[in-house]
């Protein structure tokens, strides 16, 4: 309990902790009540929604923040989102129709899978050089004596 409470002193005292709430403030920041935001489509690594505002603001998303991995885009730019009141994620919206998309693409998925294919693509050229190699090699001795050219010379030499 005593840690928790010197937590909020400290954040109380610190105010880079803290959401600076007139960074967000601007001119154009007016309250819209006919403003709506839509959820379209809801899958664990891809949220979309449809926004209409008179005016541009912030919005606040009900989901938890989670910087990495999890890209916004409106209108297919990618866009800055904010973490708000430490949970939360919010972002500026300007005015107007927008497709808001909110896209889990971690860039050690992408790591992942560019190590997979060359895993892929070694394991297929290993057997397939391995393969050739022995063709072009199976008949000779280990001296590098090629037997079947041997026996071919001495057979046209016989007739």
């Amino acid at each position: 309990m005593i840690i928790l409470v010197g937590l909020f002193k400290r954040i109380a005292k610190d105010p880079q902790l803290k959401i600076n709430a007139e960074k967000f403030k601007s001119s154009q920041s007016v309250y819209d009540a006919a403003a709506t935001i839509t959820l379209e489509t809801y899958q664990p690594n891809l949220l979309k929604y449809s926004v209409n505002n008179q005016n541009a603001g912030f919005a606040v998303f009900s989901e938890i923040y989670y910087e990495n991995g999890w890209n916004a885009y409106i209108d297919d730019v990618l866009t800055p989102h904010y973490n708000v009141n430490y949970v939360l994620r919010g972002m500026v919206i300007p005015k107007g129709i927008h497709k808001i998309e909110f896209k889990f693409e971690p860039n050690i998925i992408k790591q992942g899978e560019i190590i997979s294919l060359i895993s892929y693509a070694l394991l297929l050229l290993i057997p397939i050089g391995f393969i050739s190699y022995n063709k072009k090699n199976r008949n000779k001795d280990e001296s590098g004596f090629d037997i079947n050219r041997w026996v071919w010379n001495r057979k046209k030499n016989h007739f």
